[in-house]
């Protein structure tokens, strides 16, 4: 009688640790899927801070390359020019449009574009890139900062799906499902936290949409990435840009995103 009673005891004790068991295995599950559930962004604000987190204090605060503009006309032809491109901090960018000794470029932030011809100011106009915000800045300033940038091109942040873009899973952020195609938007490599693609509605109603698609991504310095391959289309493809020579961290003088100082500043590509 004895034994039968310590075994039934002893059976009763390990049924109540495996039930205990079970609940914690179960309370643990629930609680990664519930953790796994948090992580995803909810919105392109999440998106956005994402992209900051991944690479704040690993990405790098200057980038020059050249870069081979292909303009695609109407009709078909091609035809192509070298542009030497400088970044440097959160919003800065000079592009010098053909050779060095031209003149000719542009300086943009992330709202205001700078027009240069001969090495003169011959435009101001207050919109600016809308690349810089989400290829630059987003790794270098409060996301705040980029959401506020952002604003004037129209991208709705409380819209979100996820879908895949050139093999690579992306968020898309400014549209709710792959029906819509014309609303402003872009896309982010879930993985990596880059941009892989952008579309601005267009300025006038009943034009074409202009799509910009990032590819051929390589790493450069130790974390971060460079998308080395551009294809904008409106309507059909109008441009296709092509890098190469780039370099990070490299000294530039903030006389070179002086328009006043265009011809004299010192610039890495003379």
């Amino acid at each position: 009688m004895d034994s039968c009673f310590e075994y039934g005891l002893r059976s009763k004790r390990s049924a109540v640790r495996g039930a205990w068991c079970l609940g914690l295995v179960a309370l643990a599950a629930c609680s990664r899927a519930q953790q796994e559930s948090l992580l995803q962004p909810q919105s392109g604000r999440d998106v956005i801070a994402r992209m900051h987190q991944a690479y704040r204090g690993h990405w790098y605060n200057t980038l020059t390359f050249i870069q081979r503009t292909t303009f695609v006309r109407p009709n078909g032809t091609r035809d192509s020019a070298l542009w030497h491109e400088s970044v440097k901090g959160a919003d800065r960018l000079r592009i010098d449009f053909g050779p060095l000794a031209d003149g000719n470029g542009a300086i943009f932030t992330a709202d205001s574009t700078i027009t240069i011809r001969n090495g003169a100011v011959v435009r101001r106009v207050g919109s600016g890139n809308p690349f810089l915000p989400l290829i630059q800045g987003v790794y270098l300033q409060d996301p705040e900062v980029t959401e506020r940038q952002l604003a004037p091109f129209g991208f709705a942040l409380d819209r979100i799906y996820h879908t895949e873009f050139d093999g690579r899973p992306a968020w898309v952020v400014g549209a709710a499902s792959p029906a819509d195609s014309t609303s402003a938007q872009f896309w982010v490599d879930s993985e990596r936290w880059v941009l892989l693609r952008m579309i601005l509605a267009p300025a006038q109603a009943g034009r074409p949409v202009t799509d910009a698609k990032l590819t051929r991504y390589v790493r450069v310095g130790e974390t971060a990435w460079l998308g080395t391959y551009v294809t904008i289309t409106t309507g059909q493809t109008q441009q296709l840009e092509e890098y190469t020579n780039w370099r990070v961290n490299v000294e530039l003088s903030d006389a070179l995103f002086d328009p006043a100082q265009w011809r004299t500043a010192p610039h890495w590509g003379r």
